[in-house]
């Protein structure tokens, strides 16, 4: 069972590599952009529940390859909506980016639109800083305590066999399991830095959209400014919002699976 659920991972992990290489480089449609958002969104979720009803996260060894891949998921969904952003403009059809892009800034004018920039940057700062900043806090401590006691645990093991309370593979099933969650603490520290360095990225091309959308369409489209800022914001915010929303997700998971206890 074990090898079996490697190998899928390692599968999963092999065939989503050219998957993300052809989202980063080939343009999509907005329908398939659509799909993709949904997808993301659905596969974060269904890990968060996976979470939540496991009496240990460390039985699922696969956790942090699953968000790792996931968050590199959904920085290639999010290159691919700015992609479609910057080079469709006013035609840019994407209906789940409009949506939330018009619900949150495109009905109150130019100034609304600049508050709600200012806001979206403002709960990305927010999330960089007190959420994930101190998740990967957490998650850096634990593996360093599961390292620590590494040694100690597996001192204890060898006395009860040596006492004879345990036989020779009980003694190796248990080293077994705490070399794993030995090596889970120590992934999830690593998938931590990854994420925080994720949202990062989320701010910078959210700034990216907006800033590139405008000059294209002033510059090269022959579209006036206010109309620019009217079309680029809020789609910006409406694609940097399911990607914020995606980190949340991932960050909540991170945050349980650390701190769970049996």
């Amino acid at each position: 069972m074990k090898n079996n659920s490697r190998l899928s991972i390692g599968t999963i992990t092999l065939l989503s590599i050219p998957a993300f290489l052809i989202l980063l480089i080939l343009p999509i449609p907005a329908l398939l952009l659509d799909i993709l958002i949904t997808i993301n969104m659905l596969s974060v979720f269904a890990i968060l529940i996976a979470v939540f009803k496991t009496r240990k996260p460390a039985y699922i060894p696969s956790l942090p390859t699953l968000l790792l891949l996931s968050t590199v998921f959904s920085m290639a969904v999010n290159i691919s909506a700015t992609r479609l952003i910057l080079t469709n403009g006013v035609s840019f059809n994407g209906r789940l980016i409009t949506a939330i892009g018009s619900l949150v800034s495109g009905f109150y004018g130019i100034f609304y639109l600049v508050v709600s920039c200012i806001l979206f940057a403002a709960i990305i700062a927010v999330q960089l800083i007190v959420i994930i900043k101190n998740i990967v806090r957490v998650t850096k401590v634990s593996a360093r305590f599961s390292l620590d006691a590494l040694a100690s645990k597996q001192m204890a093991i060898d006395a009860e066999y040596n006492t004879g309370a345990i036989n020779e593979n009980e003694a190796a099933f248990m080293k077994a399991v705490i070399l794993k969650e030995s090596d889970y603490y120590g992934a999830m520290n690593g998938t931590g830095k990854f994420i925080s360095g994720n949202l990062k990225t989320i701010l910078i091309i959210f700034v990216l959209t907006i800033a590139g959308g405008i000059a294209i369409g002033t510059l090269l489209k022959d579209v006036s400014f206010i109309e620019a800022v009217k079309t680029y914001i809020p789609l910006g915010i409406g694609s940097g919002l399911f990607i914020m929303l995606h980190a949340v997700l991932v960050s909540i998971t991170m945050g349980t699976a650390i701190t769970k206890i049996e």
